[in-house]
């Protein structure tokens, strides 16, 4: 019978590519520089409040030593969830192969085993285990920029952040020689694995079979989905073949999934010869349909569903990077599941399996993104574009079953300088992989004259009348809330932190509250709000709903904090939280507060200077301000009735000439029933600490948030303290980058009056406690450490190597080096004198601080004469590459830029360099070469589609490697 194992314990890891450590017999003593780690895993811990540090890129190895399962006679195969970048995996010296990578080598022809950061691959490793059982698996990895891999956009200028590392689980399959396949192996189109489809009339299963033995085999396949309903079918399969046994079942009474009551039934596929189980397979599905139309909007099972109102997703965590733990995954679905969602629109790729099967669980939909960011290959578009197939591919693969899955997002996101027909290519491949699968598509920069009317999108993105250009699509308000402007300097109070930071942003309680109503109801600056998408879901059933972008802080670009949650990153509530929980029923549901979620009434106080805006889903709000035990203030009100707020399900209460002191409110229902309370007071000093964990019965491996409070005597909360926290243990387990500098996670400074971190689990059962301590303010916690959760292949910490070379092998030398932060190349030209052929003025400003429009060069019209920018780096120098960031003006990001980049000793006699053509999405990239005699450097614009006029933002020019003169020393 089929056996899985977690294969996350007993890995060794180092920050390096070091090419001996691939063969086995690199000795086991040179390990000991090695790190013991656990996946998931992150390749370098990266601080909260970064600064303008760069997050780790590089080449980073894994070595696991293990013994031979016990498979005499079976089929062995190892599936990895997730590794950022370029991947190669060694077993015992063997590179190891997938079908889609060995199909789309880079374009020097090396082939890699897997080129993609967010999607499972799977390799064999039968034919290459050891008898003796003495196994070693390397595995590199390497999340540096690579313009062929998607997303394929330069950290430097990606809006979100790569990390690094095999950052999800790892599994190692054992399977018997007749056996259910597994579709992201078998690289089968609409098939493989198993299939699971819902009707009305009837489930249908698709199961997929493979004998590898030279007979023929007589099998039995048994599928059903719990007591509702099974079906068995009786069959021969030949000798070296497979097939797919198509078997249908009919639930009695079925219960449908909705988002209310996400109802899940388990599916079991067993597969048997004589009476014996070959391979058992088990997946939890619903039993639902959702159709659309412009007539009747999007319909679950028949019926409208309500507005469409969520949250985008990143998958970053602090300290963690992507490193989350199954827990850490299902506790944002339960985040947003407690404010009231009903959506998520993954951002910009596809999320953990874990999260999604919380989504399955909870009743929250999900459009998930192929990964892509504004970028596509200025030149050969090969491998990139094969890679962008094979994605999507695999996305439906394995994903095809979940009953959470309202669309795929088949699209490069805000990528518009694509070939015509691109687009419809890759709807059409995730179509040719589910006949049932739905897909979403933008409609900014996308021309019907040139690409066609879209006839097979399900969701268009707005902008630029969207209907008009699609013949079914219903309208997905992508992302609300947040406007571009704020990240290049202005602040208009929709990026706000919980706290200081380190962040460049404005925080406090009167700026969260601001954010609160702009998010809600207060339309400005031409950007959508809550309420305008429940009033255009009103007026259309072509409306089918709407995210938040974002649902919580996540890294963005330049790898600093974007504030555009309505909850931090380490997933603490703003009070935007509090509006947006508000719109939800105040009915209670008992099987999602099973399941952890917060549901029913909701009572928030959001006080100003004079005013109080209270933001509730009761019908009426008393109010009462106390100064001691006298009432100075007591007012009962209904909820706005002005402007937008009439489209909300549940409009704030606004509450003015308050005057100050503790205030205590009531949320009534229309009867007058107490729904809820809420007290807020002025905090006084810190008087005592609470630590709280988001669980406190975790198995072996796990991670959970630790939270220390800082409250004065009455119990608010003192968002004045930021001062460091110290988190100690007691049992088995660590704090999580505990003593390490750079992260700096413990001690760990409070923001607004909360200190956070981590605590992961050891591999031993049992209490464990973690004080928090902060001058004379202590608290404690105690947990209890549950068995794993899934069962692991028995490994030893260390294993001796099956054989040693001979005693004449050098193997002086052989240890990895020390890891250092990475120093930035060192940038020539800055504080260097800059000239142009036009607006010479504006020259300096290039080198100058500020953000885009703040550094920006714009010259004329290219005529008869080239335009160019210069710079005179002051003395003779040696040059290898420079980077260049080009375009300004709005259009730049489609349009494509032809330059040269020219070189000269005295400014007289010019050598071109490089020659370049490209758009804004590429900036990051660097133009490569090589030049001994420089003083001067021109980056010379020959040509620019659309009319556009040259224009520069940032110009960074090298020494050779090795010859840099450091920035920074660690």
């Amino acid at each position: 019978m089929n056996q899985r194992f977690s294969f996350n314990q007993g890995w060794r890891f180092a920050r390096v590519y070091w090419p001996k450590a691939v063969d086995p017999a690199y000795p086991t003593e040179a390990l000991a520089t090695w790190d013991p780690v656990t996946l998931p895993h992150t390749p370098r811990y990266e601080p909260y409040a970064n600064g303008d540090n760069p997050t780790f890129q590089g080449q980073v190895m894994y070595r696991k030593h293990f013994p031979t399962p016990q498979c005499h006679g079976k089929l062995v195969f190892l599936e990895f969830e997730a590794v950022m970048g370029v991947t190669d995996v060694w077993l015992n010296g063997t590179k190891l192969h997938t079908k889609f990578a060995d199909a789309a080598p880079d374009q020097d022809g090396t082939v890699h085993t897997n080129c993609g950061g967010y999607l499972p691959f799977v390799v064999e490793l039968t034919p290459f285990l050891r008898d003796d059982g003495d196994n070693v698996l390397v595995v590199l990895a390497d999340n540096r920029d690579a313009p062929q891999v998607p997303p394929g956009k330069p950290q430097v200028v990606l809006d979100f952040t790569y990390f690094g590392g095999i950052y999800r689980n790892v599994w190692l399959d054992v399977l018997e020689p007749v056996h259910i396949t597994n579709a992201l192996f078998e690289d089968l189109p609409r098939g493989g694995g198993v299939i699971f489809t819902y009707k009305p009339d009837g489930c249908t299963v698709h199961t997929h079979v493979r004998n590898t033995t030279g007979m023929d085999q007589a099998l039995k396949l048994t599928v059903s989905l719990g007591d509702a309903a099974e079906e068995s079918s009786s069959f021969v399969l030949p000798a070296h073949s497979a097939r797919t046994v198509t078997q249908t079942l009919h639930p009695a009474q079925p219960v449908l999934w909705s988002l209310d009551r996400p109802h899940l039934y388990p599916l079991t596929c067993t597969l048997l010869q004589n009476g014996a189980v070959l391979h058992r397979y088990e997946e939890q599905v619903g039993l639902r349909q959702i159709t659309c139309s412009r007539e009747r909007g999007v319909c679950i099972n028949g019926v409208r569903a309500p507005l469409l109102s969520g949250v985008k997703r990143h998958q970053d965590y602090p300290i963690l990077g992507n490193a989350a733990t199954p827990l850490l995954q299902r506790q944002d679905a339960i985040l947003y599941k407690s404010a009231g969602f009903s959506v998520v629109r993954t951002a910009h790729y596809p999320m953990s399996v874990d999260f999604l099967a919380a989504c399955d669980q909870l009743g929250i939909l999900v459009i998930e993104a192929t990964p892509g960011w504004q970028w596509y290959p200025s030149g050969d578009d090969q491998p990139f574009t094969t890679r962008v197939h094979q994605n999507i591919r695999q996305m439906v693969r394995r994903d095809r079953n979940r009953p959470c899955i309202l669309a795929y997002e088949t699209v490069l996101n805000e990528t518009y300088h694509i070939p015509p027909g691109y687009t419809r290519r890759m709807e059409e491949i995730a179509l040719e992989e589910s006949a049932d699968a739905r897909v979403a598509a933008e409609s900014y920069g996308y021309d019907p004259a040139t690409n066609g009317i879209d006839a097979l999108a399900d969701f268009i993105y707005g902008f630029q009348d969207p209907l008009a250009k699609t013949s079914k699509a219903l309208m997905f308000h992508r992302e609300y809330g947040d406007i571009w402007l704020e990240a290049y300097g202005g602040k208009l109070s929709r990026r706000v932190t919980r706290g200081h930071c380190g962040s460049e942003y404005p925080c406090g309680p009167a700026e969260n509250r601001r954010k609160a109503n702009k998010l809600l109801f207060d339309f400005q600056d031409d950007v959508y709000t809550l309420a305008n998408c429940f009033q255009f879901y009103q007026e259309s059933p072509s409306f089918a709903g709407c995210a938040i972008w974002t649902g919580i802080d996540s890294r963005g670009m330049w790898s600093k904090i974007s504030p555009c949650g309505i909850w931090d990153s380490w997933r603490l509530p703003k009070t935007s939280y509090y509006a947006m929980a508000s719109q939800r029923p105040t009915a209670r549901n008992a099987a999602l507060e099973a399941m952890g979620v917060e549901t029913g009434p909701v009572l928030y106080l959001a006080p100003g200077e004079g005013d109080v805006y209270v933001y509730s889903n009761g019908d009426c709000v008393e109010l009462e301000v106390f100064q001691g035990a006298q009432s100075l203030y007591r007012c009962r009100k209904v909820p706005r009735s002005d402007g937008l707020c009439t489209a909300l399900p549940h409009p704030p209460f606004y509450f003015d000439q308050v005057p100050e002191g503790t205030i205590r409110a009531k949320a009534l229902d229309s009867a007058g029933n107490l729904l809820a309370t809420a007290q807020w007071s002025p905090p006084g000093p810190p008087h005592r600490m609470v630590l709280e964990a988001t669980a406190n019965a975790l198995p072996c491996g796990e991670i959970v948030r630790l939270h220390a409070r800082v409250l004065d005597a009455e119990g608010q909360l003192c968002e004045a303290f930021e001062e460091p926290v110290t988190f100690t243990l007691e049992g088995c387990g660590e704090i999580v980058a505990d003593g390490l500098i750079y992260p700096a996670a413990n001690p760990a400074v409070a923001e607004a009056g909360i200190a956070s971190a981590y605590f992961r689990t050891g591999s031993k059962p049992g209490p464990v406690t973690v004080y928090a301590k902060a001058g004379a303010l202590e608290a404690r916690w105690h947990g209890v450490v549950l068995p794993a959760a899934a069962e692991e292949l028995p490994y030893q910490a260390l294993l001796v190597a099956h054989r040693l070379r001979s005693q004449d092998d050098d193997w002086a030398d052989t240890h990895p080096p020390l890891d250092a932060l990475p120093v930035p190349r060192h940038n020539l030209a800055q504080g260097c004198a800059c000239t142009a052929s036009s607006h010479p003025e504006d020259a300096d400003r290039v080198m100058g601080p500020g953000r885009f429009w703040e550094t920006m060069w714009i010259g004329d019209a290219i005529g008869q004469q080239p335009e160019y920018f210069q710079v005179d780096l002051g003395h003779i120098c040696q040059v290898e590459d420079a980077m260049v960031h080009i375009g300004g003006q709005m259009g730049s990001d489609c349009t494509h830029y032809s330059y040269e980049i020219h070189t000269s000793v005295d400014g007289q006699a010019w050598t071109v360099q490089a020659k370049t053509r490209r758009t804004a999405w590429s900036n990051g990239i660097l133009d490569e070469f090589q030049a001994d005699q420089v003083r001067y450097l021109r980056v010379v614009f020959t040509q620019i589609d659309s009319g556009l006029l040259p224009a520069l933002t940032k110009i960074e020019i090298y020494s050779p490697k090795g010859k840099e003169q450091p920035l920074c020393s660690h």
